[in-house]
C-alpha cells in the first residue's frame, strides 16, 4: 500500500510539474508570438518605401533594356538587307552561302525577337508584383539575352567579312 501512495504522490508531484512548466511555456509562446507580429510589421513599414524605389529602378532598367535591345534588333536587320543587295553582285557559289548565311541568321534573329517579346509580356505582367526575385531573374535573361546578340552580332560580322569579297 506505501508503495501505491508513494508512486501516487510522485505521479501528482510531476503532474504539477508538468502542468507549471506548460503553463509558462505556453505564456513564453504567446509573448514570443506577439513580439514577431510587432516585428513583422515594423519591417513591412520600413520596406514599403525601398520597395517602390526598386520597383520605379526596375521599371526603368527594364525600359531602357528593351528599347537598346529593339534598336540593336533593327540595326541587325538592316544588315541582312545590305547583305541581301551585296548578295545580287556575287557569283552563284557565294550567293548559295550567303543565302543560307541569311536564312540561318533571319531563325536566330526572330528567336531573340520571339524570348524578347515573351520576356517583356511576363516583366509587364509582373509589374504590380515586382520583388527581388523578379528583379534577379530579369537581370539575368538580360545578360543572358546581351550574350545572345553578342554572338548574333559577331555573326554578322563574320557573314559580312567573309563574303563582301
Amino acid at each position: 500500500m506505501k508503495k501505491i501512495l508513494t508512486f501516487t504522490i510522485i505521479g501528482f508531484i510531476m503532474s504539477l510539474l508538468i502542468i507549471s512548466c506548460n503553463d509558462t511555456t505556453n505564456k513564453d509562446i504567446t509573448n514570443t508570438n506577439n513580439k514577431l507580429k510587432e516585428a513583422n510589421q515594423d519591417v513591412k513599414e520600413a520596406v514599403i518605401p525601398i520597395n517602390d524605389s526598386a520597383k520605379k529602378n526596375a521599371i526603368a532598367s527594364w525600359k531602357f533594356f528593351k528599347s537598346q535591345s529593339e534598336l540593336a534588333i533593327a540595326r541587325m536587320e538592316q544588315d541582312i538587307t545590305k547583305l541581301e543587295a551585296k548578295m545580287a553582285t556575287a557569283n552563284n557559289t557565294v550567293k548559295e552561302k550567303i543565302l543560307i548565311d541569311i536564312n540561318n541568321a533571319n531563325k536566330k534573329l526572330r528567336k531573340i525577337k520571339e524570348k524578347l517579346q515573351q520576356k517583356n509580356s511576363e516583366f509587364e505582367n509582373d509589374m504590380n508584383n515586382i520583388n527581388t526575385k523578379v528583379i534577379s531573374q530579369n537581370e539575368s535573361f538580360q545578360r543572358e539575352f546581351n550574350h545572345d546578340m553578342n554572338e548574333l552580332a559577331n555573326a554578322f560580322k563574320d557573314l559580312f567579312r567573309d563574303n563582301v569579297k
